[in-house]
């Protein structure tokens, strides 16, 4: 690799990280899709428990990784907004 390339790479890289910590910092009511961890934190229940309350609801992205061989099954949830609003609606109302 010539350094063109290697300071291209580092500027793609470094765009990258930059893209990532806007998105952390985005206000979590402008965000279209959560992460549990972030659920977690509106609602005040560990992350156990959102998995648990959102892991069969329609519309939630699971994120899986292929199984392998002797490899533990891997699963990450998003949460839309919309969703996330509809379950907590169920929990308010009587």
């Amino acid at each position: 690799m010539n350094l063109e390339q290697r300071q291209a790479d580092l500027r793609l890289r470094n765009l990258d990280q930059v893209r990532m910590a806007e998105a952390r910092a985005m206000p979590l009511a402008d965000k279209l899709v959560y992460t549990v961890a972030e659920v977690s934190a509106l609602m005040g229940f560990s992350t156990s428990t959102i998995i648990k309350l959102f892991r069969d609801e329609p519309g939630v992205i699971v994120l899986t990784r292929p199984t392998e061989m002797h490899k533990r099954r891997y699963r990450s949830l998003r949460i839309p907004r919309a969703v996330y609003q509809r379950v907590l609606r169920r929990m308010v109302t009587p």
